[in-house]
């Protein structure tokens, strides 16, 4: 038993020596103007997504000696979080903005850890990054990437983990430079031909949608609890507060990214829903709103 583990403990060295690999953690320490800070690592993503198509987290920068009497806030979630597309207009650099009115002259750091794409299987490892970083408060906006993103039911980035011990697993591999160099290999002999070429946002999500009775969502669901009960824990353990906050949806800005018809509904049915569906739009443009209720409800009736 000893013997393998010398050769997988030599080939480690000896990858790391050779300069192969990346590191995993989100935040790296430098120097700024003479002190020592800490800074996103630009290839945090790629532990969970294929390289090509990997985002990166916002630029942070945050000093390694918090300054006393300063409220560090860090702000967890995904694109909805960041303030995808434009971050000037996102959650942390409007509650940063808000808290700086309200309170002046108290010195806040927000740091902006969310990312475009992820979901809470990549947010769990950030936080637990974040518990020795001196957060006053977290702030969680997550949930909305949790089908589509890596290892959900209906992602394009890699397949769909059940097991959430197997999922951990494959990520604690990774963070090795045997493992990375393993994922390489895999990923030269696997589904690169199917993954598309450049990033598309939502369009290359298209072809994976996820109808609400699809029993991988359960899977889904409980890698979402769990996840965000590990993080709360370590929240709890690093005595930081904490705020929640479920995310948006079914509001004309944030709308269901799809939606099918029952698989019984006849050609007939199908006609009327049309019909009524329609019928419903036109009113709404009219502003005959009351008339518009009708008709969709109409069309609720015949195919929720």
């Amino acid at each position: 038993m000893l013997g393998p583990v010398l050769l997988l403990g030599a080939l480690e060295l000896g990858l790391r020596l050779a300069g192969f690999g990346y590191p995993t953690q989100f935040f790296l320490q430098t120097r700024l103007n003479d002190r020592p800070v800490w800074i996103e690592n630009s290839r945090f993503g790629w532990r969970f997504f294929p390289r090509r198509l990997a985002r990166a987290p916002r630029p942070v920068v945050l000093p390694v000696d918090k300054a006393a009497g300063t409220c560090r806030i860090f702000v967890f979630g995904e694109s909805a979080a960041m303030g995808d597309p434009e971050p000037a207009y996102g959650l942390p650099h409007v509650l940063a903005t808000m808290l700086r009115g309200v309170f002046p002259g108290k010195p806040f750091e927000v740091a902006n850890v969310a990312m475009t794409a992820i979901n809470s299987n990549v947010l769990l490892p950030i936080a637990r990054e974040c518990v020795p970083r001196q957060g006053d408060v977290w702030v969680i906006y997550m949930g909305n990437n949790e089908v589509v993103g890596p290892f959900g039911a209906g992602t394009v980035f890699s397949a769909h983990v059940r097991s959430r011990a197997l999922l951990q697993a494959s990520l604690a591999l990774k963070t090795t430079r045997v493992g990375q160099w393993l994922t390489d290999l895999a990923s030269g002999l696997g589904r690169r031909e199917s993954l598309p070429p450049t990033w598309e946002g939502m369009e290359m999500f298209l072809q994976q949608q996820v109808p609400q009775d699809d029993p991988r969502l359960a899977a889904v669901y409980d890698h979402f609890e769990q996840n965000l009960r590990d993080m709360l824990a370590a929240a709890r353990r690093g005595g930081v507060k904490v705020i929640v906050s479920t995310v948006v949806s079914n509001l004309r800005d944030c709308a269901p990214f799809g939606s099918r018809h029952r698989p019984d509904l006849s050609a007939f049915d199908l006609s009327a829903w049309d019909q009524q569906y329609q019928n419903g739009h036109r009113l709404v443009d009219r502003g005959d709103f009351a008339a518009a209720r009708g008709a969709l409800e109409q069309a609720e009736r015949i195919d929720p």
